[in-house]
């Protein structure tokens, strides 16, 4: 061959280079498989009677895929319109699309043809990108910064993406002991939602308090069922996926800051971490909002401490998420709203003269304030204050008293020295499991404070990793504003959660962004260190990282599940073969199939007193209140009430049956109190007579109301 011929090892590495993403596409799908298998079985070996359950899961997912990418799709479309690109694309996107869905909620009603219609915009906008691309021979969907997702360490985080789907296809109620078997979602993260879906609008419910929040995944959920047919309960499954989908997004976030500073390489070692921590797991699985926040605080991120110069886009995109993550979850406003606003300014202040950074900046202060304006005229509307249940001895109490505002203010900061919340860092944060921590001591047993993790104080290894990270970045001049970014972002967070939290440790979770671009800028640092011909120094960081999260992940999923009852009276862990696709339950897994209440003739009303945790399944008509807000049955026991009376006063508003929970009254009396009038030994007098539906000395006990 002569040497004018093309070089043939040239064309031999181009052609391997195009095909490296379907290789690696391929071996991260099979990965994928082979993880949901091990997740699912508890192991290598298939479990006995689990093949159901496979498909089950199979079927949620498959079914669940054409709505998921509706919504992805659709928001990459309207990130399009807003001329972004890449992940900043999609995240500016999702807030737009969850905005507007949110705003048509409020305003027009919920309808599955609202919802789809939304959906289908964003993906019209999507095509003509791809038209514009095509006519321009300009392959920009592909280009988003040479596509460092196709990096092979992105395989470091599958396993935490296969946790997160076989997690989040098991029913609300049935994982995570830490978060109190997801009573958050099954008594307003989904009740919520499904109220609003009945009325077919977003709608002020004066028994739960927590309508009155913002509400922007709660209203997503809502269009979500309404595009499965108004359908709730079939939508758990749906809901939950997608709210898991977010921590793809956060990991895309991380891994495209990193892309300015270090390797490919490196960035997808610091964005695979974000799916391996275990509250990431956690909260992701469930239908909660913290994924949002912690995706928008990546995304957001990612567009003011990146290569690229801020500029007016940036400041309206920075606004949206920003408003977008405090409308998910008002804390966030600290967490994610200051901070990058902060950011914001001090990148434009770093970059150009003082006068050109007042245009971005207003931008960003007045879109952010206009995404949060729905919820501030809506709660204005309903209540009077727009911050309802918040600062109501300014703005008024609404149907509130001052005492019941004054509960809800002491049930949502404890009341402790400094010195005490200080020292709660290192087992909420620092050595707890939620972030990795690995070993550590029994956790006391606690009353109020129940979101702990069995064990507490263990070896630290995420967050050394990430503070290393951030100092070897300080001495570097590359990265040193980088490095400074994130102290004042994590120092910023902490002060917060430390003096206006009640220091739970899932309220830090937003603090994983920074965590997991230290670690990435440590991997980076030590990446061209070469330990042998084919391994790093940056390498072995991101597996002795890397390793521990997944044990510590995997460990925390397979024992956070419920306890089931064996024939000799023993209590065990649910293997999560046995709880994925289980709306359909077998005895003891507390959902739909399990309440007796469920099996009530038609015309039976339901007057539900202490325990909210099967709201959410509960197909009776039924009266209820949050923990919070008057109970259903305190006017009832005005004055001193007969058992006679008490019954009258009952069926004169319909109620045919009361499911009383006696061990949570007692619970939320000794710990975030309750109406005085309503306790178990004065319920228990009066009703010790009735009719039990069920077992009697079940901690809630379901009775019917004499005629």
């Amino acid at each position: 061959m002569s040497e004018a011929d093309p070089p043939l090892p040239a064309e031999a590495s181009g052609r391997a280079s195009s095909r490296r993403p379907a290789v690696i596409a391929a071996a991260g799908f099979l990965w994928l498989l082979a993880c949901i298998w091990v997740v699912h079985q508890g192991g290598i070996t298939p479990a006995p009677d689990s093949t159901a359950s496979l498909i089950g899961l199979a079927v949620i997912v498959l079914e669940s895929l054409p709505l998921l990418a509706a919504w992805w799709l659709g928001a990459a479309g309207f990130g399009f319109a807003l001329r972004q690109r890449g992940v900043a694309q999609v995240g500016v996107g999702m807030a737009v699309l969850l905005l507007l869905q949110y705003l048509a909620g409020y305003v027009v009603g919920y309808a599955g043809a609202i919802s789809w219609g939304l959906c289908v915009v964003g993906v019209a906008l999507l095509v003509v990108q791809v038209v514009i691309a095509q006519r321009s021979k300009a392959d920009e969907l592909a280009d988003t910064q040479r596509m460092h997702w196709l990096s092979p360490w992105w395989l470091l985080g599958i396993p935490g993406v296969a946790m997160l789907i076989v997690a989040a296809c098991c029913p609300p109620g049935t994982m995570w002991q830490v978060e109190a078997m997801g009573y958050d979602v099954t008594s307003y993260h989904l009740q919520i939602p499904r109220e609003w879906v009945a009325a077919a609008k977003m709608v002020e419910l004066e028994h739960n308090v927590y309508a009155y929040l913002p509400g922007l995944m709660e209203s997503a959920y809502a269009s979500l069922m309404t595009m499965r047919g108004g359908d709730p309960v079939g939508s758990v499954y749906l809901c939950q996926l997608f709210h898991a989908s977010f921590a793809l997004l956060a990991a895309a976030g991380v891994a495209s800051l990193l892309k300015s500073y270090v390797s490919e390489s490196s960035a997808a070692v610091g964005g695979a971490l974000v799916l391996l921590v275990p509250w990431v797991i956690v909260t992701g699985s469930l239908a909660y909002n913290e994924m949002v926040v912690v995706a928008f605080a990546a995304v957001g991120l990612s567009l003011v401490a990146g290569s690229a110069h801020p500029c007016g886009r940036t400041g309206l995109s920075i606004g949206l998420l920003a408003g977008a993550a405090t409308l998910a979850k008002l804390t966030a406003a600290f967490t994610v709203a200051l901070p990058l606003g902060a950011v914001l300014m001090w990148r434009l202040l770093k970059d150009r003269p003082i006068r050109q950074t007042i245009a971005p900046t207003v931008l960003c202060v007045v879109v952010g304030f206009a995404a949060l304006s729905p919820y501030l005229a809506r709660n204005a509307a309903w209540t009077g204050n727009p911050v309802f249940p918040f600062a109501g001895s300014v703005m008024g109490y609404a149907h509130w008293d001052e005492a019941r505002a004054e509960r809800w203010d002491a049930a949502h900061m404890l009341d402790q020295p400094m010195g005490e919340r200080i020292s709660s860092i290192w087992r909420q944060a620092l050595g707890n499991t939620g972030y990795g921590a690995l070993g550590g001591a029994p956790t006391p047993k606690e009353t109020k404070n129940i979101a702990r993790f069995e064990r507490e104080g263990g070896v630290p290894v995420f967050w050394l990793a990430a503070l290393a990270g951030v100092i070897c970045a300080g001495i570097n001049r590359k990265t040193r504003w980088l490095a400074a970014v994130l102290a004042v972002v994590l120092v910023g967070q902490f002060v917060w959660w430390l003096s206006m939290t009640h220091l739970q440790s899932r309220f830090l979770v937003v603090t994983i962004v920074p965590l997991c671009v230290g670690t990435g800028l440590l991997v980076g640092k030590l990446d061209g260190r070469k330990l042998s011909s084919s391994i790093t120094a940056g390498g072995v960081i991101a597996v002795l990282v890397g390793l521990p999260l997944t044990l510590a992940a995997l460990i925390t999923t397979w024992s956070q599940a419920t306890q089931l009852a064996t024939f000799d009276g023993q209590r065990v862990t649910a293997p999560l073969w046995f709880l994925v696709d289980g709306l359909p339950a077998p005895h003891g897994m507390n959902t739909m199939q399990d309440l007796e209440l469920n099996d009530l003739p038609p015309g039976s009303k339901v007057m539900v007193v202490g325990n909210n945790q099967s709201l959410f399944y509960m197909q009776p008509e039924i009266e209820y209140a949050s923990a919070f807000d008057p109970s259903p049955i305190t006017a009832k026991l005005s004055g001193d009430v007969t058992p006679a009376q008490l019954v009258q006063r009952l069926r004169a508003d319909g109620i045919t049956h009361l499911w009383l929970g006696y061990s949570e009254l007692d619970r939320l009396h000794a710990t975030y109190g309750f109406d005085d009038g309503v306790t178990s030994t004065r319920l228990h007098r009066l009703v010790q007579d009735w009719t039990h539906v069920g077992s009697p000395t079940s901690p809630t006990v379901l009775m019917v109301v004499p005629d």
